[in-house]
């Protein structure tokens, strides 16, 4: 069962950064981390709610708030995200 849902951005910690994410890709693979995500603690990048989890994906995002000092606002980076619309 998927479900959406509506968070409040917390306060950013220092030495953190917030990510506006711009895309990801869905594939194959993000059904593994979902059925295998117990398994292999793909629920453990991105924490949840009890009994729900967030499925990982490869994607794009940009920097919107910065509390690193090598960091900028602007960056844009490419990793690992949540499928969500911040990090």
């Amino acid at each position: 069962e998927a479900v959406l849902a509506d968070t409040q951005l917390g306060p950013l910690a220092d030495g953190a950064v917030r990510l506006a994410i711009e895309s990801f890709s869905v594939t194959a693979n993000n059904v593994t981390y979902a059925v295998a995500g117990d398994r292999f603690r793909y629920w453990d990048f991105f924490p949840a709610p009890d009994g729900t989890g967030i499925v990982p994906m490869w994607g794009h995002a940009r920097v919107i708030e910065s509390h690193h000092p090598e960091i900028a606002v602007g960056e844009r980076v490419f990793g690992y995200l949540p499928m969500a619309s911040h990090l």
